[in-house]
């Protein structure tokens, strides 16, 4: 049911983008036409080139703005759509009136608190220095099982994730799901690659680390050698991560198991533990998607002793709130993960840093405003009319397609009626 219910949101998501296209825009407002003519390369064949054609002049006229790593019509779409929310975030911030608990003051409030640089430069790293000296209280593999499970459920997915989804081979029902995670780098590759540029990537976020631990205090030695260390175990943690080719077979993320049968096969890992300090005592069924990664967790949680783990797990503390405390982090972690990983010179206005946070934590509060604004009945209606002529061209294909079969046919519109009986 629940993963039927996020098909339906994803629909709704998409009416509302549609929505976006019918709402009054400047150009329209001035009377412009839907399609730039200015836009079409007329130097280019269409027969041979159309999408050069199309765009060309446009490709060539327009630049990369210095705070995004690409640039085209969509970002400029959602940037329109941000100029809106800030126009609601101000308002609701600066509403006087809003009742205790309403949406207008939880995003009002979220939106102040974010912009109050005044507040969050005075405050430095104090909003994770009790996370830290826990850390640095850790004396048992209990104390490392404890900060593990509070960092799962606060910050950041140190050595691996772990949440709920659909059950690949039943979709009425979300099992438990374990995952690779806990690098700091986007993905394996950057530890394994040997070429130049991988080298100087893994040489810079070194000393990225080592930056970071000195601004929470560290001197430049003991930095240099936390930093050493998270390299040391990320590392480890690449060689045995599944590759993203292969995670794209759902055959080869999916093992499900009992608790009872994750306990025999990562014996050291003190699951029982685990699932019982992050709230869980009995979380059934679990699909281990990454058995051979698994493996080696076990295999770490044995091996590497408690003070490298320490600071493995002050680094994921440190990494997730860098771009949400006081500047100094802010700016370091933009400078490797912003300006060196992605190309991106400058950061984007904190307005609009802080409304995409609002929308990783509260956008279904803040879309109702959305929608309150600008969605009005005749928006939505429209949108919706232009969705279900969508499907009803998709389900007559469906019924003259020649490589499907009847029965495959007949499943694929008992899902096109499901659904349109929905959105109706």
């Amino acid at each position: 049911m629940k993963y039927f219910i996020r098909k339906i949101c994803i629909l709704s998501i998409g009416i509302i983008f549609l929505a976006g296209l019918f709402s009054p825009s400047p150009a329209s407002q001035r009377g412009g036409k839907e399609i730039a003519k200015s836009n079409i390369d007329k130097s280019v064949n269409p027969r041979v080139d159309f999408y050069d054609y199309a765009v060309g002049n446009w490709i060539k006229k327009t630049k990369i703005p210095s705070s995004y790593p690409a640039w085209n019509t969509f970002y400029e779409l959602n940037d329109n759509n941000y100029h809106k929310l800030k126009f609601i975030l101000l308002k609701a911030e600066k509403d006087k009136d809003a009742k205790e608990g309403s949406i207008s003051q939880k995003v009002g409030d979220f939106f102040y608190t974010g912009m109050d640089t005044t507040k969050i430069e005075e405050e430095g790293m104090k909003p994770i220095e009790a996370e830290l000296k826990a850390i640095d209280r850790i004396r048992t593999k209990k104390d490392f099982y404890s900060q593990l499970a509070l960092i799962h459920l606060s910050y950041n997915r140190p050595l691996f994730s772990f949440f709920s989804a659909p059950d690949a081979k039943n979709s009425k029902m979300e099992i438990a799901q374990l995952n690779q995670s806990g690098l700091g780098l986007p993905d394996r590759d950057y530890y394994l690659k040997d070429d130049n540029n991988t080298k100087e990537i893994r040489e810079k976020y070194l000393r990225h680390v080592e930056n970071m631990f000195v601004l929470i205090g560290e001197n430049s030695k003991i930095a240099d050698q936390d930093a050493n260390t998270i390299l040391e175990i990320e590392t480890r943690l690449a060689k045995a991560s599944m590759s993203r080719v292969k995670m794209r077979d759902p055959k080869n993320t999916y093992h499900k198991i009992s608790v009872k049968k994750l306990i025999e096969n990562y014996p050291e890992f003190q699951w029982d533990e685990y699932f019982a300090l992050i709230g869980i005592q009995n979380p059934g069924s679990l699909n281990v998607r990454q058995p051979k990664y698994f493996k080696e967790v076990d295999k770490m949680v044995k091996s590497i002793p408690l003070k490298k783990w320490k600071s493995y797990l002050k680094w994921n503390v440190i990494r997730a709130a860098a771009p949400y405390i006081s500047s100094k982090f802010e700016k370091e972690h933009f400078n490797f993960y912003g300006t060196i990983l992605y190309g991106i010179k400058t950061m984007q206005p904190r307005w609009k840093r802080v409304l995409g946070t609002i929308n990783s934590h509260v956008g279904e509060l803040l879309g109702q405003l959305y929608v309150k604004r600008y969605f009005p009945p005749k928006a939505k209606a429209r949108a919706k009319k232009i969705v279900l002529n969508l499907m009803d061209v998709f389900a007559s294909r469906i019924k003259n397609l020649n490589w499907m079969s009847p029965v495959t046919k007949k499943q694929a519109l008992k899902k096109y009626i499901s659904i349109k009986k929905i959105l109706i």
